[in-house]
């Protein structure tokens, strides 16, 4: 079953080019089912799965396309996408759902050290700036 995603469950400001990661409570293998994710309108959004990582616990959905800004988007993953190595033969207990909504396209500053107006900080060290999506 799955343990946590991100994004999270109703999560905004999400980066429009942000993969979405599944991390699995187990080691499981792909069995076949389907995974959809939708925007607000219903429309398809065209992805493709990662190889399974982290001991056969973490998969990547990865958008071919940015998101569009400002959207929320629904992931559905059938109860039969994956199943565990431990008990393949069990079903999962139903589809799992989660949705989350992008922020604007905009690049902006999400985080800096050291914080703006930190007094004493001394010359030579580093500043950091953490974005809110990637800079190609």
């Amino acid at each position: 079953s799955v343990a946590s995603t991100f994004p999270k469950q109703n999560e905004t400001d999400v980066s429009v080019l942000q993969q979405i990661q599944v991390n699995y409570k187990e080691a499981v293998f792909r069995a076949g089912g389907q995974v959809r994710i939708t925007n607000e309108a219903g429309s398809p959004v065209e992805f493709a799965v990662s190889e399974l990582k982290n001991f056969d616990t973490t998969m990547n959905l990865i958008p071919l396309k940015p998101l569009q800004p400002n959207t929320r988007y629904t992931v559905v993953m059938s109860s039969d996408f994956v199943k565990t190595k431990i008990a393949p033969h069990e079903p999962s207990a139903s589809d799992y759902t989660f949705s989350f909504t992008t922020g604007d396209d905009k690049l902006s500053i999400h985080s800096m050290d050291p914080m703006n107006f930190t007094e004493n900080v001394p010359v030579n060290d580093p500043i950091r700036l953490e974005f809110n999506h990637p800079i190609q």
